[in-house]
């Protein structure tokens, strides 16, 4: 009996398979980060204005809950963070009131989550993840490369059973 309830609590405390940091190099402009520490994980896309990501322009940062599967993982929001690094950005997103906010700066993270936004284009809309909104993966991890599968029209990963069946053959490296 006591060897049952030792086990089940080595097992609750299990470290993740992904725990830590991982980053996937520059390409085409665009860093990307995933950190998993415990129940919770922060993905970060670093956007940059040269190809070599030299020159930042903004990040994504999501907060949330993660849980994994053999091979699944669902990803629950908690917030959506965006950082302008230019103040050509900033005066461009104060005049439009991008996300209805109106006091960007350089620098500071403004939480966007649930709100509709035009980031890249005035005309263009997206609705910002709301606090516990899901998306539904999959991944493998391979030593020190992590792969996710790959998000599609037909698999967006915004339910379960539109969870991505392909692999995206970019992977993250893990970071020591």
């Amino acid at each position: 009996m006591w060897f049952l309830i030792l086990m089940a609590g080595f097992l609750s405390q299990a470290q993740s398979p992904l725990e830590g940091n991982w980053a996937r190099p520059c390409q085409s402009g665009l860093i990307q980060i995933q950190s998993f520490k415990g129940p919770k994980s922060t993905a970060i896309d670093h956007f940059y204005k040269d190809a070599a990501c030299r020159l930042p322009m903004m990040s994504f940062v999501n907060y949330g809950a993660y849980s994994l599967g053999s091979e699944t993982i669902d990803f629950i929001f908690e917030n959506v963070a965006v950082v302008l690094y230019s103040e050509n950005m900033v005066a461009d997103y104060n005049r439009r009131a991008v996300c209805g906010i109106m006091t960007w700066k350089v620098g500071y993270a403004k939480l966007v989550t649930g709100r509709r936004c035009a980031f890249f284009q005035p005309t263009k809309l997206v609705l910002v993840p709301r606090p516990g909104e899901g998306r539904y993966g999959i991944w493998n991890r391979e030593s020190d490369r992590l792969y996710f599968g790959i998000l599609d029209m037909e698999t967006p990963g915004t339910s379960p059973d539109k969870r991505p069946i392909d692999w995206d053959l970019r992977p993250y490296f893990k970071q020591p």
